[in-house]
């Protein structure tokens, strides 16, 4: 079997680290090469694309799946707030192209969630018979475990991170930053993407 060049490989870190930046609301760009990276089983991180490249990609991603009109985003929004409205008490912070005030042709709403155990968030959701199901982590990220459910037949997906994980015992310094944006912050993105 022939080997694939080093450019076909950064091509193909490249195009899956946009995707990964895309949809889940990844801001930190070796992060999201080596994720990919791991993910594609390229085990050398000597062939990991340039961020120019990596900008690249993510240009053309954004040709092939184009944005859908301001109606699109406000449905989307609407019931994003709502589900970010009833899981309050565990910091939820909408991640992803949602909190650009865009959406793509496969939208899916993407929130991440705080707790000290992810218990507690499971629990809640059995109480307000949240029909959901699990993604178990590969461990690629630092979060405790997925749930992926359908809220007034959107797929959402609810990304519980550890706040008592070591390095992020400084909740709001370290683990949310990054990591998306309120609902206060979500509503006045809403005002200026449909305003502009």
């Amino acid at each position: 079997m022939k080997k694939l060049s080093d450019q076909h490989v950064k091509k193909h870190i490249a195009s899956m680290a946009a995707e990964i930046i895309i949809e889940e609301g990844v801001s930190d760009y070796l992060y999201a090469k080596r994720k990919a990276a791991k993910y594609l089983n390229y085990t050398s991180y000597q062939t990991l694309p340039s961020n120019n490249e990596i900008d690249e990609a993510i240009r053309e991603h954004q040709a092939t799946f184009p944005t859908n009109n301001a109606e699109d985003f406000i449905f989307y929004k609407e019931i994003a707030i709502k589900i970010m409205d009833e899981l309050e008490p565990f910091n939820p912070l909408i991640t992803g192209t949602l909190q650009e005030g865009r959406v793509t042709n496969n939208q899916k709403i993407l929130i991440n969630l705080f707790a000290d155990n992810f218990k507690e968030i499971e629990y809640f959701l059995l109480s307000n018979n949240y029909q959901f199901k699990t993604k178990d982590p590969k461990r690629l990220d630092n979060f405790l475990i997925k749930y992926i459910l359908f809220y007034e037949n959107i797929e959402t997906e609810l990304t519980v991170f550890d706040i008592l994980e070591p390095r992020h015992r400084e909740k709001h310094k370290s683990m949310i930053k990054g990591r998306g944006i309120k609902i206060d912050d979500f509503k006045k993105v809403e005002s200026m993407r449909i305003v502009s």
